[in-house]
């Protein structure tokens, strides 16, 4: 079955390009376009889908406050940004907001997809280009400050488990989970799930 896809892009002809380079191999179905992000959250509410792949920014509001309605409303869609900005600021915010998945535009057809993939499979993605950037914003001065358990919990998160099944595979408690990733965010110098997921999984490529 193929992923389902919301595209959002306040350019009509930005969003034909980007249609039909993420329906090229059939593996991936654009369900629904929206202009604005606003236009975008009804959008979302209506139409069931599987990805939101949504521009930073528009005319209104943008896509952080796109992506914070969504959280907000509780649906667990993951969001993916494309866009041309590398600011470190916008990326944090993105990601802070509960964006899956950061990427640029200036990426090729393989990036997006695999970005489309990595995000539908529950993982998060960063362009190469920006995550150096954002992870010396993230980092913890002592990177091997993490103890086994606490990067054990952070694998299981960066692969989308929820920390009920993050205990249920370590055979812990749920309070003992939740007491891991509060450690773990201290070290790592963040203060979400999202942050502390990027940067243990940028640690762990280095």
């Amino acid at each position: 079955m193929a992923v389902r896809v919301i595209l959002v892009d306040d350019h009509p002809m930005l969003r034909t390009g980007l249609k039909r380079l993420l329906e090229m191999d059939g593996a991936i179905q654009v369900v629904a376009e929206a202009g604005t992000a606003e236009g975008a959250f009804e959008t979302v509410r209506k139409v069931e889908c599987d990805v939101l792949v949504t521009d930073l920014v528009m005319p209104g509001k943008n896509g952080i406050w796109l992506t914070e309605q969504v959280r907000a409303a509780g649906l667990n869609i993951p969001i993916l940004m494309l866009t041309m900005h590398r600011d470190e600021e916008l990326v944090l915010g993105a990601l802070k907001a509960g964006a899956n998945g950061y990427l640029l535009k200036t990426s090729t057809h393989d990036e997006l997809i695999d970005a489309v993939g990595k995000i539908h499979g529950g993982g998060y993605y960063l362009s190469p280009e920006v995550a150096g950037h954002v992870i010396e914003r993230l980092r913890a001065p002592k990177e091997s400050s993490l103890t086994a358990r606490e990067r054990q919990v952070l694998q299981l998160a960066s692969e989308g488990q929820s920390n009920e099944r993050i205990a249920d595979a370590l055979a812990l408690s749920l309070s003992t989970i939740k007491a891991e990733m509060r450690n773990a965010f201290r070290k790592l110098g963040v203060a979400d799930r999202t942050s502390a997921v990027v940067a243990f999984l940028r640690l762990e490529n280095k």
